[in-house]
């Protein structure tokens, strides 16, 4: 990936910005609050990262291989079926704008729940048996939508 094409739906209009070169040859998998988020490097060791696309800002969030041992698990089993790290990030949600108090959220592998603050070196792991659909940010607190069979 080089570029990222923008698009503003009211105005119809779509403007191709050229991503910065730390940021090429990443994979994006998420958006939130202006910043997409990018996965780059082989599945081994996966670098994930926060990156304005207007300004070229670039944040770096923990390593996938932080997410262990479910990580390496989901690498291991679907080697065959060629998946990568993108599949094992289902959603990304940034809490407010970037600072030394923001918090991202992910869905990891459908029933796991990651945290960390900007500048941690690992993401914080809550586990369920039912599977996370989405998450979102409003009023200083997270909502989780989870599917349930009860």
């Amino acid at each position: 990936m080089r570029t990222a094409l923008l698009s503003a739906i009211r105005s119809e209009s779509q403007v191709v910005v050229e991503l910065p070169k730390k940021a090429q040859g990443g994979q994006i998998y998420g958006y939130s609050k202006g910043w997409l988020a990018v996965v780059k490097g082989s599945n081994l060791n996966p670098h994930m990262f926060l990156l304005n696309p207007i300004s070229g800002e670039q944040i770096k969030l923990p390593s996938l291989t932080t997410v262990n041992p479910y990580y390496s698990d989901f690498i291991e089993r679907r080697r065959a079926k060629h998946y990568n790290a993108l599949n094992f990030v289902h959603r990304i949600e940034v809490f407010s704008g970037v600072g030394p108090f923001t918090v991202v959220a992910a869905i990891f592998g459908w029933c796991l729940l990651g945290f960390c603050k900007l500048g941690d070196k690992r993401w914080s792991i809550f586990e369920q048996e039912e599977t996370y659909e989405d998450i979102l940010f409003c009023d200083k607190c997270l909502y989780a939508l989870t599917a349930s069979s009860r």
